[in-house]
């Protein structure tokens, strides 16, 4: 599992064949749109969610 907060991060673990959860920390939402999980905030990583993942 990969955690980023930008585009070409997300891209570059979806090519490597990783799950990937992405921090949004503002501006275009749909950049992060190949990440598994977006979430703002670290707090919101919780042990379930990494379980459906």
């Amino acid at each position: 599992m990969v955690i980023e907060d930008s585009p070409s991060g997300v891209e570059a673990a979806r090519r490597a064949g990783m799950k990937v959860v992405a921090i949004f920390s503002g501006g275009d939402l749909q950049a992060l749109s190949k990440a598994d999980l977006v979430v703002e905030g670290f707090s919101e990583i919780t042990a379930q969610a990494i379980d459906q993942l």
